[in-house]
């Protein structure tokens, strides 16, 4: 049968992924891949990305597949593969960035006429474009634009892997050897696993200790000498956890912090004196996802009176 390529991008797991899940839902066997492209720079960047990419690989494996990992442009890279296994659908998970936009529109241009491709909002709570001023433009402060996302923003549970079969395939895959991620003569990441844990199972680890992070957040966050923040924030970044996971997680650990004012599901309204630890932790993690809109749609960086855009959760 006909495989489905799943294209992992900056959500390198399995659970909760829309992208994987919209595979699975297709009827095709499945053909998980990774494309390394010039998206994919910086040495302490690409360090992580090595460890999560044989994350993923691990847990593919337990199933009974493997990661494809290719190397090149993604639309080129991508419509040779599809030519080569004749897939029949192809899902992966949208990113803003303007050279991996144009990425998509070039896939979609090379290839939609063979093959069907469904995209997926996977990286925040909602996509950039409903969320619009009322001239129709994007938010350029921060808090205008979280009083409206957050007063029709339902977030809704994390799904689990889907039940996933595998397609067979001889097409060469790179070795994560040959893509020469990591740091050599010197090693000077060596100490890095001291700390992290790259992977899916490494956030899921950091999640399970969320409360932790959050309970005295508001009052700690901008403390250097307590280690008092999630560190979630490359996790995020690669999508190794989603964030439908992050607040599903905050809201079952931590269910005394929720603000008093708007009940469970926090607005975001209430970021002042009255506001409990949650709602600047959620404010913060959704600050992640409005600079992206800023940078992708806008011609300068956001501006918010409460906060920085490069604050991290």
């Amino acid at each position: 049968m006909a495989p489905a390529i799943i294209w992992f991008r900056r959500n390198l797991r399995l659970c909760d992924n829309l992208a994987v899940i919209a595979a699975a839902e297709s009827g095709h066997p499945v053909l998980p891949v990774y494309v390394l492209d010039e998206l994919d720079s910086g040495s302490a960047s690409r360090w992580w990305l090595h460890h999560s990419l044989a994350a993923l690989d691990k847990s593919l494996r337990q199933r009974g597949s493997s990661l494809l990992i290719l190397k090149g442009s993604p639309e080129t890279v991508l419509h040779e593969l599809i030519e080569y296994t004749g897939a029949e659908f192809l899902s992966y998970c949208r990113r803003y960035e303007p050279v991996a936009r144009a990425q998509e529109e070039a896939l979609i241009s090379s290839s939609a006429a063979k093959i069907e491709i469904q995209s997926c909002n996977d990286g925040y709570l909602n996509p950039p474009e409903p969320i619009l001023t009322k001239g129709g433009t994007p938010f350029r402060v921060f808090t205008p634009y979280w009083n409206t996302a957050s007063s029709h923003t339902e977030i809704p549970v994390p799904k689990p892997v889907p039940d996933l079969s595998f397609a067979t395939h001889n097409f060469k895959s790179l070795s994560l050897a040959d893509l020469k991620l990591l740091p050599v003569n010197p090693d000077w990441a060596c100490r890095f696993p001291e700390t992290w844990t790259p992977g899916e199972d490494g956030a899921l680890q950091r999640l399970d200790s969320i409360d932790e992070a959050v309970r005295n957040y508001d009052s700690e966050r901008d403390r250097p000498d307590i280690d008092t923040t999630s560190h979630l924030s490359p996790h995020l970044h690669f999508g190794e956890v989603s964030v439908r996971q992050v607040v599903n997680a905050i809201r079952i650990s931590s269910p005394v912090l929720t603000c008093r004012k708007v009940g469970p599901r926090c607005s975001g309204n209430c970021i002042g004196e009255t506001s409990a630890p949650i709602c600047y932790f959620i404010f913060r993690v959704c600050l992640r996802r409005h600079y992206v809109e800023s940078s992708s749609f806008s011609p300068g960086p956001a501006t918010t009176a409460r906060s920085r855009p490069g604050s991290s959760a």
